[in-house]
């Protein structure tokens, strides 16, 4: 191969391993020009393609990489990767299936397989690769951190913990491993990281290139392990640090998002909603909305745990497909109030066919199943005519324990209201005014689950929870940290415990600190 050749493809194997995805395009894009017969420039194309979402681009990619090598096992797995993405999922099992036998002694072939596997949501299968291929290769950092994510989203704290320990000794700088780890458990005096946190934060922060992701994610462990420790004024204070730093870096502005509560309110008044024509499906679904860190897991754990009930998680899909249809034929790019006021207008009854095919793929067609994403709330009414025999269960939350809760967790790249308090305020206002709304135009059909009421009397509520689902008793709902099902959200490992009280009002630690946000409650008549 020409040096100019390797030197190319080995500075884009540095910027997949970094995620630098503008540098790795940049230079797929000269090595596939310069080298069009380089089967992995290709398949790296197709890489940065699916990781920027194209999943149309990641194929194309993929297909003249396995033009050139039919039998390249990497290839192929690349191929299910964009497969996964394009919602093609049987045909991403098959084509991992296939060449799975090609990887057992390659230990890239076979984390790329415990890869599809986790996209797929096979996480039993995804933990048996991603073992395999630290077995095989136990010095690479990258794998002993995918094994840890998916023994965290299995239950397994211990060895998750074993695993992100040897990640960081690997890699001192993988801090998203620090922060991951900090969150497994309950520290301790007499066992935590905060000395060794504190010594990557002096590194992070005094290195030639300052990583301000990393100085963020070392903050956000600190005032984790802090706040375990009652170590409250440290806690707040790293906190604050992280997440001022992660609001200094977003361009986010919260009256968007309050002007689109008013466009919602606005669009969807009684004699409009009324005249409506709903959808037929009797799909049992059940949507468990509300804010994100209110416990919509902890609901969900316990619906789920029920033997006729399937959890899909949190999926996007219902929002995807009202988008879609919404923009059809619109001629161009809608802005956000005339995606809303396009909404009214749209053929319900497709829109529930739409969304219950786009999830066919991922739940289990005999029985019932959960959809948990927080943020349709906004859709309530959407959901209620496209699928009127759907059940929506709202999960409610005290306004300072609910915005203390989203303030200290580190999201990937959702919730961006949750870095600022009075920003985080403005939005829960915005929120409980929509969901006044559609209580009022949907008298009955919302039903309420107290968040504290559900931990303080777990058996009363849990019994009136599965009641609104239309569903028998089963006292198998009681044991929901027993449900070996894996968990992937931000409370992956909190729901592997039994019910616990000690979130309520854990915002008062920090009354003074969060004084803003009381005095904004207490304007708007919001009993904080």
């Amino acid at each position: 191969m020409a040096s100019q050749e390797n030197r190319l493809l080995q500075m884009l194997r540095r910027y997949l391993e970094q995620n630098k995805l503008k540098d790795a395009l940049a230079t797929c894009q000269r090595l596939n020009r310069d080298y069009p017969h380089n089967g992995e420039g290709w398949c790296a194309a197709s890489i940065v393609a699916c990781r920027l979402g194209n999943a149309a681009s990641g194929l194309d990619f993929i297909a003249r990489a396995l033009a050139l090598q039919p039998t390249n096992a990497r290839f192929h797995i690349a191929r299910a990767n964009a497969l996964v993405l394009a919602q093609r999922r049987q045909e991403a099992m098959t084509v991992t299936e296939e060449a799975v036998p090609a990887a057992s002694s390659d230990p890239q072939l076979l984390d790329m397989a415990g890869g599809i596997y986790a996209l797929l949501g096979n996480y039993l299968k995804a933990q048996i690769y991603y073992q395999r291929a630290v077995e095989k290769a136990p010095d690479n950092g990258i794998y002993q951190f995918n094994l840890a994510t998916v023994k965290r989203f299995l239950g397994d704290s211990d060895g998750s913990e074993i695993c992100f320990d040897q990640a960081i000794r690997l890699n001192p700088a993988d801090y998203e491993a620090c922060h991951l780890r900090s969150d497994l458990r309950t520290q301790t005096q007499d066992r935590n990281h905060i000395a060794e946190l504190t010594e990557h934060l002096k590194a992070c922060i005094s290195a030639p290139a300052e990583d301000w992701r990393g100085e963020m994610k070392l903050c956000f462990s600190l005032a984790k392990e802090h706040e375990d420790l009652g170590n409250y004024e440290d806690s707040f204070r790293f906190l604050k640090r992280g997440a001022d730093l992660r609001r200094s870096h977003m361009s986010y502005k919260v009256e968007t998002d309050i002007q689109t509560v008013e466009d919602i309110v606005r669009t969807y008044s009684a004699p409009v909603f009324n005249n409506i024509r709903s959808g037929s499906s009797d799909k049992p679904v059940v949507f468990i909305v509300g804010l994100p860190r209110t416990g919509t897991t902890l609901v969900d754990r316990v619906i789920s745990s029920h033997g006729q009930v399937f959890s899909a998680g949190e999926l996007n899909n219902f929002a995807l497909e009202m988008s879609g249809l919404a923009r059809r034929d619109s001629g161009g790019k809608l802005t956000r109030t005339a995606l809303i006021e396009r909404t009214i207008d749209l053929d319900f009854e497709e829109l529930g066919q739409r969304y219950l095919a786009s999830v066919k793929a991922m739940v289990d067609d005999d029985r019932c199943f959960t959809d948990k994403l927080p943020l349709n709330f906004l859709y309530c009414g959407l959901i209620h005519k496209a699928l009127p025999k759907a059940k929506i269960i709202h999960v409610q939350r005290g306004a300072m324990d609910s915005c203390y809760a989203m303030y200290k967790r580190l999201f990937a790249d959702a919730y961006p209201m949750s870095y600022h308090l009075l920003d985080l305020g403005r939005y829960f206002v915005a929120y409980q005014k929509l969901m006044a709304h559609w209580y009022k135009l949907m008298p009955g059909i919302i039903r309420s689950v107290s968040y504290e009421d559900l931990v303080r009397h777990q058996e009363p509520a849990s019994r009136r929870l599965i009641a609104d689902c239309d569903l028998p008793w089963d006292k198998a709902c009681l044991s929901f940290d027993k449900n070996p099902a894996a968990a992937t959200t931000a409370s992956a490992s909190q729901v592997r415990h039994p019910v616990y009280n000690s979130s309520i009002g854990k915002w008062r630690n920090y009354q003074r600190q969060l004084q803003p946000l009381q005095a904004l409650f207490t304007a708007a008549g919001i009993d904080y």
